[in-house]
């Protein structure tokens, strides 16, 4: 009795040697594709041409993009709030910055001062300002003090979300309630 099989530990059967060809085929496949980052074969690749490869792979360099605010530009900066917050508060500060700097790389980024010309330490990128023009009021916190200097009325009055270093005294006409 003489029966036909598949087995590929004997290649004297049918198909043998052919199943352990595909199957190794199928497991190597990787190796013998060509690789759409490198643009060859992963076979191809050795020590005379490896520097070759590597520009095709990193030696794009992207041009700095160019500054969208200018210098002098009055922003706001973005609050920081955690990933899903959400609330019907404001997402920028109440505080202005001018620009003094644009970086330019890849993505620019900006260097700002605050009203009194003091540089904030660190660089922010275009997503976390915003333009705004410089306003003519602005909200106070709270009044502080009064005094009365050359017969007229002034009040010492701190700024809403501004540090005390802008806390100053402002003559009570400029004072309008809202």
């Amino acid at each position: 009795m003489n029966e036909t099989y598949q087995d590929p530990s004997h290649p004297a059967s049918i198909g043998g040697v052919d199943v352990l060809h595909r199957a190794l085929g199928r497991k190597f496949k990787v190796i013998i594709t060509h690789h759409s980052s490198i643009k060859r074969r992963p076979i191809e690749v050795n020590s005379e041409n490896e520097r070759e490869v590597w520009f095709t792979l990193y030696g794009k360099k992207s041009p700095p993009s160019t500054c969208v605010l200018n210098v002098g530009d009055i922003v706001r900066i973005s609050k920081k709030k955690l990933t899903f917050e959400k609330g019907y508060e404001t997402n920028f500060s109440e505080e202005l910055f001018v620009v003094s700097e644009c970086v330019k790389r890849s993505p620019s980024v900006y260097r700002i001062k605050d009203l009194l010309g003091e540089p904030v330490l660190g660089t922010f990128y275009l997503q976390e300002l915003q333009k705004v023009k410089l306003k003519e009021s602005f909200p106070v916190e709270k009044i502080l003090k009064k005094r009365a200097k050359n017969k007229r009325l002034e009040y010492f009055v701190k700024f809403k979300e501004y540090p005390n270093k802008f806390n100053q005294w402002i003559p009570a006409s400029n004072i309008s309630a809202i």
